[in-house]
Order: structure tokens, then C-alpha cells, then sequence
């Protein structure tokens, strides 16, 4: 794929990638904790990751482009080659496990299977299931997490009375939660989800839930970007929450994300930080997302292993030893 001069720039801020070299640098064993099965409705559909401008960039989830993006990323031809491509990306960058959802748990049980002891199924389409339908999952070990769930894409918060048994289930059961909050559309709604509202993607909508269920391991997707301010005072009353930067490590530029990330850990919460690659349809977004983590100077080597690797153990508590 022909790489332009703003996306050469972007790599190399990112950690040093040199263009046709192959000459990259290792983050070390990773674990990947928003990944999704997906299905490809529009083989070819394209991402321009890093935009600098949300509205006038490419579209960031769509088939056209509205403005200029010297290197857009062309999703696979098929579900097969999706699969193969995810799983070489993950080989290649040391991604040893990661959380994989999908509208469809059929669809991410292929994946499973594809790959043995790679991926911890995600339930988000739960509410096709009765809870006692749930509760099998879960005790089976056929699902190891509640999510990713989308009540903002539906118009609701997580504190609607219809997730309620599924969350008191999940508490009871010690299931962690994964929840997608404030990284939306840009420019507005998409025609496929036309109740979804920004205002509904506010951390602190979170906070009845907490209350209510105070075991309950909760995860805001993409840090609840770009909600700084109601994010940390979330952080600061519930030790229990934790936040994923997936999305945000490629989706939005590179400086604000380095702010946003920035922030998390210097008012003291790097212990509940949780690399993700929100992988869709584009397989490379594993690397460049990886880059764009490691590439934050402000960073100890100890906080890059805990955002990597040690807080995923520690959040979805995995029976293996932390690193150094």
C-alpha cells in the first residue's frame, strides 16, 4: 500500500516504524482487551486512523471519503482473510490474548475456533439470551466478559432497568464488564443508529450502577474520551472501574490522545489503564495502536508493561504471573 508523506510523519512519530525498512520496535507480550469478530457488510470499507480533522478528514467508518487521507486502510475482502490477517498482526506484535465481541457470539466462537486459547469470548448480544441462557455462558466459561455493550448506540445508558438482571448476574458471578462510552460519530449520528446521543457516552451515568453493585468490575471503553473531567472523578470514587484507550490510540491525533492519556495516569489511575485495539475491520490499527501507546515519552517502562499487559491480568483476573 502507498504510504504518504502525513502518514510517513505519523509513523515515525509513533515509535520509530520506518517505512520499508522493516525495521520495527517490539512493545513486548500484550493483551488486547477490545477486539472484535466482525462482519464484513461492505468488503473494501475504509479507516483513516490519526485524523487531525474528525469532519473535514476521511470518513472514519464508511466506504467514501469527505477530504483528503494520503493512507486510508482497506478492510479485507472476506471474513476469512480478516481472521488470518488479525491473527498474523497479533503473532507479529506479540498479542497473546485478547477480548473479541461481536452482534453475534456465533461469529466470535468461529474465531475461537480458528485459534484455540487466543480469544476470551465478549457477550454483547445478551439480550437475545434469557439469564439463565447468560448464566450457562458464563459458568460454562464459553463467555468470560459482559460486552462489549452499546447502550449509547440505543439511546439508553447502562443504568436502564434492562441491563439491570444481566449486571446483577455479572456481579454475582465476578464477570467483568465492558461498556462502550463517549467515542461516537463524528459529525453526527449514523443512519444505522439513529437514537444514539453524545451526551449519553458522560462516564458518571455510570455511577447509579456502581452503587448498586459494588463488586462489579466495570471497564469504559475508550476511556469515555473525549469526557476528561467526568472520566476521573469516576476513577477517583470507584476502584473498581478501570478504562480501556482503544479506538482513541488511533482514531483521534496523536497529541490528544497523548494529553488524554496523560492525564489518566498523572492524577494517579496508570494501574487501571488497559491497551485495546478496537481491531474492526482493519488489522493493521493492531500495530499502529501499539506504537502510539509506546510512543508516549511520559511513560515508565513499569506503566507501559501495566497499560500492556499487567492491568488486563489484574482486571479480568487471569491465572498467570504479572511482568517487569
Amino acid at each position: 500500500m502507498k504510504v504518504g508523506k502525513p502518514m510517513v510523519m505519523a509513523l515515525l512519530f509513533l515509535g520509530g516504524v520506518v517505512c520499508g525498512s522493516g525495521s520495527e520496535k517490539k512493545v513486548g507480550p500484550t493483551i488486547d482487551i477490545h477486539m472484535h469478530a466482525q462482519r464484513l457488510s461492505k468488503p473494501g470499507s475504509t479507516l483513516c486512523p490519526f485524523v487531525t480533522d474528525p469532519l473535514a478528514g476521511a470518513a472514519l467508518f464508511g466506504t467514501e471519503t469527505t477530504g483528503p487521507c494520503p493512507n486510508l486502510l482497506l478492510a479485507p475482502r472476506t471474513e476469512a482473510e480478516l481472521r488470518q490477517k488479525t491473527l498474523q498482526a497479533m503473532d507479529k506484535n506479540e498479542v497473546e490474548k485478547a477480548v473479541i465481541s461481536s452482534l453475534s457470539l456465533t461469529r466470535v466462537q468461529e474465531w475461537q475456533a480458528a485459534a484455540p486459547g487466543r480469544f476470551i469470548a465478549g457477550l454483547s448480544d445478551f439480550d437475545k439470551l434469557s439469564v439463565e441462557q447468560v448464566r450457562d455462558l458464563f459458568v460454562s466459561g464459553k463467555v468470560g466478559v459482559l460486552g462489549e455493550l452499546g447502550p449509547q448506540y440505543l439511546g439508553k445508558s447502562l443504568a436502564d432497568p434492562s441491563y439491570e438482571p444481566y449486571l446483577a448476574l455479572a456481579e454475582k458471578l465476578d464477570i467483568p464488564v465492558v461498556v462502550h462510552m463517549g467515542f461516537g460519530f463524528a459529525g453526527g449520528r449514523s443512519d444505522s443508529y439513529p437514537k444514539h446521543r453524545a451526551a449519553l457516552g458522560d462516564p458518571l451515568l455510570l455511577e447509579e450502577v456502581l452503587v448498586r453493585h459494588p463488586q462489579l468490575r466495570v471497564c469504559v471503553a475508550h476511556a469515555g474520551w473525549p469526557m476528561l473531567d467526568s472520566m476521573l472523578n469516576l476513577l477517583f470514587n470507584y476502584r473498581q472501574v478501570y478504562v480501556d484507550i482503544s479506538g482513541i490510540d488511533w482514531g483521534i491525533p496523536p497529541k490528544e490522545f497523548q494529553f488524554y492519556l496523560q492525564r489518566i495516569v498523572q492524577a494517579g489511575f496508570g494501574k487501571r489503564v488497559l491497551y485495546g485495539s478496537d481491531m474492526m475491520s482493519w488489522p493493521e490499527v493492531i500495530d499502529l495502536s501499539l506504537r502510539s501507546v509506546d510512543a508516549a515519552d511520559f511513560l515508565t517502562d513499569e506503566q507501559k508493561r501495566d497499560i500492556f499487559y499487567n492491568n488486563a491480568v489484574r482486571f479480568l483476573k487471569l491465572d498467570r504471573g504479572l511482568q517487569k
